[in-house]
């Protein structure tokens, strides 16, 4: 919830992933994670130590939070949970009609969807021993790859 743990891997991972890629209109893709209520902290030390020993140099990072301005500038939305799509359209566009909030939600996906390996979530590591921590950020990582192999322009 705070973008400091999956979605900032997940980014960053997406990100070298396209840049390694043949394809020129994957290495051209915008790549970006915010949590539900980020805000301007640290890479956790497990999230941060998985991308340096990648070679991926996180120093940069800062956590941010959503934002109805900054969900629209997105074509897809990929979430790690399938909960966070009903919070998005709950909290983010509840003034808009049915239909619309539907239009909106249809713009999500989860990264399990996303790399075709079913409908499941990433389960968030926060708070975990750093074994267990680990596993999820190897399977986002799994994912990450399958997804920018998948892509097809």
């Amino acid at each position: 919830m705070g973008n400091i743990c999956r979605s900032p891997v997940g980014e960053y991972l997406l990100r070298e992933y396209a840049k390694k890629s043949e394809s020129e209109e994957i290495q051209s893709i915008i790549f970006d994670s915010a949590g539900l209520h980020g805000g301007f902290l640290e890479l956790a030390g497990d999230s941060k130590d998985y991308l340096k020993e990648r070679g991926i140099d996180p120093s940069e990072f800062k956590s941010k939070g959503i934002s109805r301005k900054y969900l629209d500038q997105f074509d897809k939305i990929w979430v790690m949970a399938n909960w966070h799509k009903k919070f998005i359209v709950d909290h983010y566009y509840a003034e808009f009609s049915w239909k619309e909030r539907r239009k909106i939600k249809s713009r999500m996906k989860t990264l399990v969807e996303v790399s075709g390996e079913g409908s499941g979530d990433v389960k968030d590591p926060y708070g975990l021993p750093s074994g267990e921590y680990i596993e999820i950020l190897k399977q986002i990582d799994r994912l990450s790859k399958k997804i920018i192999q998948q892509l097809k322009f």
